[in-house]
């Protein structure tokens, strides 16, 4: 009996647990609330299990998030109500856990989102529950493939930059870049037209880059700004400022210069009398009446009373010592042909030295009537309206087209015209000085004939026997513009003022010579005839010999004071030179034309120093 009733006393006891299957054992500080109360109870004869609801081994990408999830549960699979911590073990590289513990749902599920952080990363995060066995969530991190870059851009130059355009290249130093010549880029962006405007390049693969920048002024390409290193990293944006830089204009070849000198106030003394000589055929500077500024019809008018001249002296020599000839005392008295002192004086006042026939100087002031304004008419002044009139019937207005034709040699020198060739060797590239030669070649000068029409004649300064024309020195570039600097040339202009005026002028005429060329204008037989009439003791014959050994006597006299100044030798000096580039330029910002072109400069004959200015165009050959 002892036996049995112990037995149903043990059955009693257990039986109400075995058959409420719906009674969940509490126990202390395990539960979802407050309450100790209702916090499950360890029941050893039911375990609790904390599983992995989602996948253990994650693969995440940078910046991404995911949910990570377990079950908590007895061994009856039960669901449990509980809090489940998690943290992150090890170095989750910037990652982080939305919370740090989670409640189970009714399901049982406790659940968490891990944000990955920007740097690739290995770590684990935990969820563990009490005493139970943790659960472990292996995480891997990884980059995104892609980012994302901005350019900021500045400008310090001057030029009106219109349009810029960003582009990435492959790794390299910049200084080994054409900005003319680029690698394939890997990638570009849309072009912009403001320098504060900021390209961007998006979904750039990760990696290092050389950043560019290609500025244009219009078509032209003006500024170049690279930056290299430039590392683009995954999910991140990257910004990089590029400085634009102006690209130089580059002088390089061979430009022809056409200059153009004003040496108004820089002709030496000894060229400007050559020129005088010249105009003495035509200006009757000194036979002008002081009181009106007109020419005196009684003293004769150039270029008649200048040819007369010669003509007289031929049998009349006057203002002469004794054992003078006319040759030796003109060049006192009459060093520029001129005949005013005899004109303003009676021919009969003279004492003739070794005349050929002593009565002519008289003769040639015998009254023969009324001039047209009432005075007396001499044979002086009745000859030298003859030879006025047979020149002026040659050739219309030969008086003012006889000084257009002397005042070409004289603007030819005052205006002076000279074709230069200048050869560069890369000025201005990187910004360093370069090599220029600079040889004059040409003269071009505008002549007039008789009848007036103009024609321009250029001839080679070599065939004029001038030399030293070439200086090689170094040029630079500022601002964009080419500066030469001083460099000389010995200048004769005397050379060149004979061969202008006995290879030029007179050849335009038609002459060879300046006696052949009086001689054309004068009918000495005419002459000798007139002469005869007016004076019979002169055979007609002789007057007219004369009149020609008279003509060529002035032709001689022009060429040799001209041929005076054959030594004239000034130092032509370019003192300062600069020019622009013309647009269009050529590939890689090469001049093809010369611009605006300055020249200052100086000209020095012995004590004689005369600054004078200039400017030029080129073209590249």
């Amino acid at each position: 009996m002892r036996s049995r009733g112990l037995a149903l006393a043990t059955l009693f006891v257990l039986l109400p647990l075995a058959c409420d299957d719906n009674t969940t054992p509490y126990y202390p500080d395990g539960g979802g609330g407050n309450d100790d109360s209702k916090v499950p109870k360890p029941d050893s004869t039911c375990p609790l299990t904390l599983a992995a609801a989602s996948a253990q081994s994650v693969n995440l990408d940078a910046n991404l998030a995911t949910e990570l999830a377990v079950r908590l549960t007895d061994c009856k699979n039960t669901p449990q109500s509980a809090q489940v911590a998690w943290a992150i073990s090890g170095d989750g590289g910037g990652s982080t856990l939305a919370a740090s513990a989670t409640t189970t749902d009714g399901s049982g599920f406790a659940k968490v989102k891990l944000t990955a952080g920007t740097k690739a990363a290995t770590f684990k995060v935990v969820a563990s529950y009490q005493t139970l066995t943790p659960v472990e969530f292996s995480v891997n991190v990884k980059l995104l493939p892609f980012g994302k870059l901005v350019v900021q851009m500045s400008y310090a130059g001057k030029r009106p930059l219109t349009e810029f355009n960003a582009m990435l290249l492959p790794n390299q130093a910049c200084a080994s870049l054409d900005p003319f010549a680029l690698p394939t880029a890997q990638m570009q962006a849309p072009p912009v037209s403001q320098v504060t405007a900021q390209p961007q390049f998006n979904d750039v693969p990760i990696g290092t880059y050389v950043v560019a920048v290609v500025a244009k002024e219009g078509s032209e390409i003006s500024a170049f700004g690279c930056v290299g290193e430039v590392k683009v990293e995954a999910a991140q944006t990257t910004t990089v400022q590029v400085p634009l830089l102006d690209l130089p204009v580059v002088f390089n070849g061979t430009y022809l210069l056409d200059n153009q000198f004003d040496l108004t106030s820089a002709l030496p003394p000894s060229f400007a009398n050559t020129v005088k000589i010249l105009y003495e055929l035509y200006d009757d500077h000194e036979l002008y009446n002081d009181s009106n500024g007109k020419g005196n019809d009684q003293y004769g008018l150039d270029p008649a009373a200048f040819l007369l001249d010669f003509v007289y002296r031929q049998f009349c020599r006057w203002e002469c010592a004794s054992g003078q000839d006319f040759s030796s005392c003109s060049q006192t008295n009459h060093a520029q042909g001129d005949i005013k002192a005899l004109y303003m004086q009676s021919f009969q006042s003279w004492a003739p030295c070794e005349p050929y026939f002593p009565t002519l100087c008289g003769a040639l002031d015998l009254p023969i009537g009324v001039g047209p304004t009432g005075a007396p008419s001499y044979v002086y002044t009745w000859l030298n309206d003859q030879v006025q009139k047979q020149i002026e019937n040659l050739v219309p207005k030969i008086i003012q087209n006889l000084g257009q034709l002397f005042s070409d040699l004289s603007s030819a020198f005052t205006k002076l015209h000279i074709k230069s060739k200048m050869t560069t060797v890369d000025v201005g590239l990187h910004n360093t000085p370069g090599t220029f030669e600079h040889i004059l070649e040409t003269m071009v000068i505008t002549v007039h004939d008789l009848s007036g029409v103009a024609s321009t004649k250029e001839f080679k300064l070599a065939d004029a026997g001038v030399s030293n024309l070439s200086y090689t020195g170094l040029a630079t570039t500022k601002d964009d513009k080419l500066q030469i600097p001083k460099h000389s040339f010995q200048l004769e202009f005397g050379k060149l003022a004979v061969y202008i005026y006995k290879n030029v002028l007179l050849k335009a005429l038609g002459y060879t010579s300046t006696g052949q060329m009086f001689q054309s204008w004068v009918n000495c037989t005419q002459v000798g005839t007139w002469i005869n009439q007016q004076i019979a003791l002169l055979p007609a014959a002789t007057a007219t010999s004369f009149c020609n050994l008279g003509l060529q006597a002035a032709g001689d006299w022009v060429e040799g004071e001209i041929q005076k100044s054959i030594s004239t030798g000034a130092k032509f000096e370019l003192t300062t030179g600069s020019c622009e580039a013309g647009l269009p330029l050529g590939p890689k910002r090469l001049a093809l034309k010369l611009v605006n072109g300055q020249w200052t400069g100086v000209i020095t004959d012995g004590p004689f120093t005369g600054p004078f200015t200039g400017t030029f165009t080129g073209q590249r050959q």
